[in-house]
């Protein structure tokens, strides 16, 4: 049963954009690719849907149930994507929640925590966790795609050149 319809509407609203600064979720090496100034990218055809907002209309409504956070991160990800690969958030400081929804089959696509806590059940908050500390990774799922809002506290965004 979907107990909360809003946020999902407003992810799926979401233009997402390719992040192939997200090197942490996949260690193949074929996917990758250094640029001129020497920074690796996951190439832009393996690069995950997952974009860090810092305001808007999401994280907005997530600080209603979650008045501690400055930032959550919303994902993406089809059943054909490459599998997310174990890995910490570094820049998370502080406890992190997740939600995940879809139409993807049902105990699949969970999360699961190296100390063997395993999260599956869609459309609640999971957390709080240490992600920055605790490594973790998701199940592949057969078909569907799989959404996700990561909540969590971070660093300032950095300064933009004006």
């Amino acid at each position: 049963m979907i107990r909360d319809l809003v946020l999902p509407e407003l992810v799926q609203e979401h233009k997402f954009y390719r992040n192939g600064f997200r090197v942490n979720l996949d260690t193949d090496p074929e996917h990758r690719r250094v640029d001129r100034n020497g920074r690796t990218w996951l190439r832009n055809d393996i690069a995950p849907k997952s974009n860090t907002l810092r305001s808007g209309p999401i994280l907005e409504y997530i600080r209603t149930e979650l008045p501690g956070v400055n930032a959550v991160c919303v994902n993406r990800k089809r059943a054909e994507s490459p599998p997310m690969s174990r890995h910490r958030d570094g820049k998370n400081s502080g406890p992190s929640w997740v939600m995940f929804w879809g139409d993807y089959p049902e105990g699949e696509g969970c999360l699961c925590l190296e100390d063997g806590t395993v999260y599956s059940e869609k459309h609640i908050w999971h957390g709080p966790m240490d992600k920055a500390k605790v490594a973790h990774w998701v199940t592949p799922h057969t078909s569907g795609v799989r959404y996700s809002a990561v909540a969590f506290s971070g660093p300032p965004p950095p300064e933009t050149r004006g």
